[in-house]
């Protein structure tokens, strides 16, 4: 049995604030008593921490077992030749496997496309960046363009709206991409995230009342009802495959 939804956050450029995002979410959905895998670069795993935390060997890898958060797969140490064979034996009771990986612009070169079932855009919230992010979209739309997009805007300045930067993208993307992505919410920069990021720390741990945590939260609900969304719009770069298919069989 392999992880139930396989969520890829990816953005550009490097730095963006995917990592913090996995961290953040991993532990959001954590704390409504989700089983959650992140799925990372040996680097980016925590420490061990007394014991709070432990190495356990699967089949497919080593998990860093978490007491208090997310469980940890170094993508390093997956050892099939078929990385999807190998998270099938990871964790069959994990029910989000977040995946934390830079890919840049090699899409089509990137297995971890193939993986995933879903995909958070990391957008550049500030004035005059979020090209490289659109681009990147038309990428990913170009290698899976069945797979939903959702995004989350990072890096906003003081007194921006998030909700303004996210028509602002959404009027890029109907402009050169003929569609447009659920934006699920937006975090302002801020020194608490940047050292969280620093540390590599959850924020939604060391600041629980941040409101960049806040955001995180209310970013795993949406993740967990994302299919109420579902407007029947065809612009909209999100589906639910279950309804797609009951109104594929009304209209057989």
């Amino acid at each position: 049995m392999s992880p139930s939804r396989k969520l890829l956050i990816t953005g550009l450029p490097v730095g963006l604030g995917a990592t913090m995002a996995a961290r953040g979410l991993g532990d959001a959905l954590h704390d409504l008593r989700r089983r959650v895998c992140i799925l990372t670069g040996l680097a980016d795993c925590p420490g061990l921490k007394g014991a709070q935390q432990t190495v356990t060997r699967r089949a497919g890898g080593l998990v860093f077992r978490n007491l208090r958060g997310p469980d940890f797969v170094p993508l390093e140490t997956l050892e099939a030749a078929d990385e999807a064979e190998a998270l099938r034996t990871i964790d069959p009771d994990c029910e989000f496997l977040i995946i934390d990986r830079f890919t840049g612009l090699n899409v089509r070169q990137s297995s971890l496309y193939d993986l995933a079932d879903e995909v958070l855009l990391m957008v550049d919230g500030r004035p005059g960046q979020s090209a490289r992010s659109l681009i990147l979209l038309s990428h990913i739309l170009n290698r899976r363009p069945g797979l939903p997009v959702y995004a989350l805007i990072n890096h906003l300045t003081a007194g921006q709206g998030w909700q303004a930067a996210a028509q602002s993208f959404n009027n890029r993307c109907r402009r050169h991409l003929g569609r447009q992505v659920l934006i699920l919410g937006g975090i302002d920069s801020a020194p608490e995230i940047a050292r969280a990021q620093r540390e590599q720390q959850s924020p939604v741990r060391m600041y629980p009342n941040h409101p960049a945590s806040r955001m995180l939260r209310q970013v795993a609900r949406h993740l967990l009802h994302v299919e109420t969304t579902w407007a029947h719009r065809s612009d909209l770069l999100i589906y639910a495959p279950h309804r797609a298919a009951e109104k594929e069989s009304k209209h057989a």
